[in-house]
């Protein structure tokens, strides 16, 4: 039987992937979708307000690592 490496714990794997930046770049450009689609009465401020605030926050995020969110970009 092989002796746990002690720098590492149990779990750990080599090379670690990291976690997908897509789902929730689409969730967020769909969030803008719908807000940009919700009617006058429900819309606080300029239409296109906080949707334009979401996309300038989105760019840069998408900018630093676009594909993938690992422990070394967070």
């Amino acid at each position: 039987m092989t002796e746990p490496d002690p720098d590492h714990g149990p779990g750990h794997r080599e090379s670690r992937r990291g976690e997908p930046r897509l789902p929730a770049a689409v969730a967020v450009i769909a969030a803008v979708a719908l807000y940009s689609l919700l009617p006058g009465q429900l819309i606080v401020g300029p239409r296109y307000t906080v949707p334009v605030l979401e996309l300038l926050l989105l760019i840069p995020l998408l900018a630093i690592n676009p594909r993938r969110l690992t422990r070394e970009t967070r």
